[in-house]
């Protein structure tokens, strides 16, 4: 956990955000990736981890705050990431798939479920970015609303 923790906050993870805010999947998939191949070990292909993974990635960014299973809607929100000096929230439904086959229709039901348990409504007025994103073993795959 330390070794991830001092990989990440020294790594500038600007572009990771910029792919966030531009809603570019292409340029956030391809970061992830890096940063999974870097740290997952097989044992972690566990739903749990990569919610924590997420959460650590995007956590001790200056301007940024993250909340992780926060209440939103009628449910709770897996990832929700804030820009503190623009009213920009991002929030990701985090899924794992046994299967690569199975991953693409995972991250509709990702977005499905941000939609349907309407985990926006605390950020209405404020420029939101939904993503699904589904994991398989060392990688994953996002998808945008």
């Amino acid at each position: 956990a330390a070794w991830f923790r001092e990989t990440i906050i020294k790594d500038d993870r600007k572009l990771l955000f910029e792919a966030i805010w531009n809603s570019d999947t292409d340029t956030l998939t391809r970061i992830i990736n890096q940063y999974l191949y870097k740290t997952i070990s097989y044992y972690d292909y566990h739903e749990n981890f990569y919610h924590a993974f997420l959460a650590g990635l995007f956590s001790g960014a200056k301007n940024i705050n993250v909340e992780s299973n926060r209440e939103a809607g009628t449910g709770r929100a897996d990832i929700i990431v804030k820009d503190l000096n623009r009213r920009y929230v991002a929030i990701f439904e985090v899924k794992r798939a046994k299967t690569w086959e199975a991953v693409p229709k995972l991250c509709e039901e990702a977005l499905k479920q941000i939609d349907d348990k309407k985990y926006y409504t605390p950020f209405l007025g404020e420029t939101i970015f939904k993503y699904g994103i589904t994991f398989f073993e060392k990688s994953c795959m996002i998808k945008k609303a």
